[in-house]
Order: C-alpha cells, then sequence, then structure tokens
C-alpha cells in the first residue's frame, strides 16, 4: 500500500489493515474477501481525514512513561491514558523531538554512572572478600591462647630440645591430648610467650577486619541503593544530582565544564496520591531520601523501605495523627515498584514512624537505622503500581 500510494506511510498502511488481514501479507496474495475489506477500510480512512481532519497525538507508556513516538493517527483500541494531543503538527513534532533530546541526554549521563557504580561495587566486593578471609584466618586466635595456656600450665611436662609436646586440655571434659608444635632451641615459657603474641596479633587482626568489613558492607548497599536510583531517576536532574553526589563521596572525579546561564533547578520527590487521600513521597535519590526523612517527614508520618532490597525511602504524611491501611497498601507497592524488588513477588517492605529513624553522624547520603518496625509483603505488578494515582 505505502508503495503504491503516496504519502501512506508504513504505519499509516498497518493502521489502514490492521483489522482487515495478515498485517504482512501483500496485496497481490489476499483473497477476494479481504480485498473487499481492505478497499472499504481505505475508503473510510479517506472520508475520515476529509471530514474530520487529522490528529496530533504523543504516544507514551502508561505505566513506564516511556516515549514510543508520534503520529498523526491512532489505532482506535489505544486507550486514551497513552495518548497526549497537540494543537498543531509543528507544536506535536517539536515536542516529541525535545523529550526525545532530553531522554537522550539522560540516558547518556546515567550510563555513564551506571558503568562507574558497578566498577566501584565490584572493587567493595573484592576488598570485601579478602576482610572476610582475614576474619577466617583470625579464627586461630582462640587456638593460639589455648596453647600459650597448656605450654604455661605444664612447663615440667615439656622436654628440652622438643619439636613438639602433646599436652592435656584441661578446658576439655574428655580430657582430649592436643599436640603443639615447638622452637626447640627455646624452652616452654618463651614458646608460651610466642604463642600469645600470635594470639594478641591475630585478635587486632580480627577486630581491624571486623570494622573494616562492616565498613565495607555499608559501602556496598550505598552503592546498589545508588545504582537502584540511577535506574529509576527518571528526570536529568535528579541524574545530575546523583553524580553532584558521587563527586562528594569521592567516586569519580569531578570534570571542567563551561558554565551555563542560571542554575539547574532541583529534582523534587515523586509525589502520589492514596486511593483515600493520603499524601506519599518518593525519593529519586539519595539526597531527596535524606531530604523527605529527615527534614519533610513529622514524627508521626509513616517511613517504608524495602527489607534488605536497594530502593527509595517512603513517607506518607499523617492525618490528624493516623495513616490508613489503604495509604499502607499503596505506599508499601510504590516502596517495593521503586526498589530492585520491582519484578519480584511478596516483597518484603519494613515501616516505622518517622520518630523511630535516626542518622548516624558521618553515615553515606540515604543511610538511616531504626529501632522498631513491621513488615507487610507486597506484589509491585504494572497494574496495581497504575492504580496509585500521582499527585497534580
Amino acid at each position: 500500500l505505502s508503495a503504491n500510494l503516496m504519502g501512506l506511510s508504513p504505519v499509516t498502511a498497518r493502521y489502514i489493515g490492521h483489522d482487515v488481514s495478515d498485517m504482512d501479507i501483500r496485496v497481490t496474495d489476499m483473497s477476494g474477501d479481504d480485498v473487499i475489506r481492505l478497499s472499504q477500510s481505505l475508503d473510510s480512512f479517506y472520508k475520515g481525514i476529509q471530514e474530520d481532519g487529522i490528529g496530533c497525538y504523543m504516544i507514551n507508556d502508561p505505566i513506564s512513561g516511556e516515549l514510543l513516538d508520534f503520529a498523526m493517527l491512532v489505532s482506535q483500541p489505544m486507550a486514551s491514558e497513552w495518548l497526549t494531543t497537540y494543537d498543531s503538527p509543528n507544536a506535536l513534532v517539536d515536542a516529541y523531538y525535545h523529550e526525545k533530546d532530553t531522554i537522550t541526554r539522560l540516558n547518556q549521563r546515567t550510563s555513564a554512572l551506571t558503568q562507574s557504580v558497578k566498577t566501584h561495587i565490584k572493587r567493595a566486593k573484592r576488598k570485601l572478600q579478602k576482610q572476610l578471609d582475614a576474619l577466617d584466618n583470625s579464627k586461630e586466635a582462640d587456638k593460639y591462647r589455648l596453647y600459650g595456656e597448656l605450654l604455661t600450665a605444664y612447663q615440667s611436662q615439656v622436654p628440652k630440645g622438643a619439636a613438639e609436646v602433646e599436652l592435656m586440655n584441661y578446658y576439655s571434659d574428655k580430657g582430649e591430648m592436643v599436640t603443639i608444635s615447638l622452637d626447640p632451641e627455646k624452652n616452654a615459657n618463651i614458646n608460651a610467650q610466642k604463642y600469645y603474641k600470635k594470639y594478641q596479633k591475630a585478635q587486632t587482626a580480627k577486630k581491624l577486619a571486623d570494622k573494616q568489613s562492616q565498613e565495607s558492607m555499608q559501602e556496598i548497599d550505598y552503592l546498589e541503593s545508588t545504582l537502584q536510583s540511577i535506574e529509576s531517576c527518571g528526570e536529568l536532574s535528579a541524574a545530575n544530582e546523583i553524580r553532584d553526589e558521587l563527586i562528594r563521596e569521592g567516586y569519580i572525579k569531578k570534570i571542567k565544564t563551561k558554565k551555563t546561564s542560571g542554575k539547574t533547578p532541583e529534582s523534587k520527590p515523586y509525589h502520589f496520591i492514596s486511593g483515600d487521600g493520603y499524601d506519599i513521597f518518593v525519593g529519586r535519590n539519595n539526597r531527596q531520601n535524606d531530604l523527605l526523612t529527615m527534614k519533610m517527614a513529622r514524627g508521626d508520618d509513616l517511613w517504608l523501605h524495602t527489607q534488605s532490597i536497594p530502593g527509595s525511602h517512603v513517607i506518607i504524611k499523617a492525618i490528624d495523627g493516623k495513616i490508613s491501611e489503604e495509604a499502607l497498601h499503596d505506599a508499601a507497592v510504590l516502596a517495593a515498584w521503586f526498589s530492585k524488588g520491582r519484578s519480584s513477588s511478596n516483597v518484603p517492605v519494613d515501616y516505622t514512624l518517622r520518630r523511630n529513624i535516626k542518622k548516624p553522624n558521618g553515615s553515606k547520603p540515604g543511610y538511616v537505622i531504626f529501632t522498631t518496625h513491621s513488615t507487610i509483603n507486597v506484589t509491585a505488578t504494572p497494574a496495581r503500581f497504575k492504580q496509585i494515582q500521582p499527585a497534580t
């Protein structure tokens, strides 16, 4: 059709033929009844243009918001939430390519940030494994202490010049014998002191490795949370804030760029309304998570976060000091949707009053601790997410 009718694009040809026959069939291969229906469809299409004119539509996925296309005609079954209508073709095309350019720049920024954060996660995990190995090795500490105590207690039973000695472990109920290696040139007391020194060294190494491993695990949690924020930030301004945060935290270097006029406006948290009218806010990045939890939220507001899964902070603003069950369920769905567990079933979401949340001094952006909580399990399907209305 598009090859033989001037001005008819392949997309429009498919629009005309969508309810006529196989979409990939050639006209010359169609049966008589299909040819008649196609003729009627063409006639209806051109009459519709003559009588009603054309439309100007931007097409976006109603769930993800993804920009799909623009069109002057759309298939009738397409629901209205997919479409944004414009007054003229020029306004439509301008808006489409402006959004397309914004998306391209956002993808470029998030792609670079994602690669950088993933690299740091790999490094942190390698570092953590070394620290865990050191902790495992430090388990020898108790053995060294035992050897020192046994050598001290049984000095008279240690032969001079012996390379090893077998002594009874008086800590054991069964009276087991323990074989201890010795420096044959040293007496029992000096060998005991050597084992005490090994014990002290192992203990020191254990404490250091334990502290370092805790720090590494917190760093990995922070980086994975940041990675999730990058994947769902949705706006160039939110991505720029993540980049600035990573610069401040020392993960990426600041690159000198030409100064631009004006200041880029800060991104704002997502704002939704529960089915029964409660305001629900969702952080797009760690800056917003801190802002929501530590500044915007009040003591009676409810705080939510996926349990042991990187995700956004979610706040329900209390009404007269109360939070409804419906608002809790809606907010839990949002917490699961804006998390790494989006595609999983029965995602555990922790929730507690804001007054129970604390942010330790010197902790990473977005990191908080809480003293008490409850947990709700939800599945954040696209259909369920769509039921929660964004604030206008």
